[in-house]
């Protein structure tokens, strides 16, 4: 009965592990994902506004 119940306790531990993981690598591609987005923006900026006020300017 207590190897059963150890038995259970473990696989529930296991999957409560694993289920974390998965949630903090989710986690963690949504943020690289906004930090991807961002970055893009800002390039996007820099290629449309910045740059061609240098090349204005000279």
């Amino acid at each position: 009965m207590f190897v059963l119940k150890f038995e259970w306790f473990k696989k529930k531990l296991g999957k409560l592990i694993w289920d974390g993981v998965v949630q903090v690598y989710q986690e963690l591609l949504f943020i690289i994902k906004m930090v991807i987005l961002l970055l893009q923006r800002q390039i996007q900026h820099y290629f449309l506004v910045v740059i061609p006020k240098i090349t204005i300017i000279y």
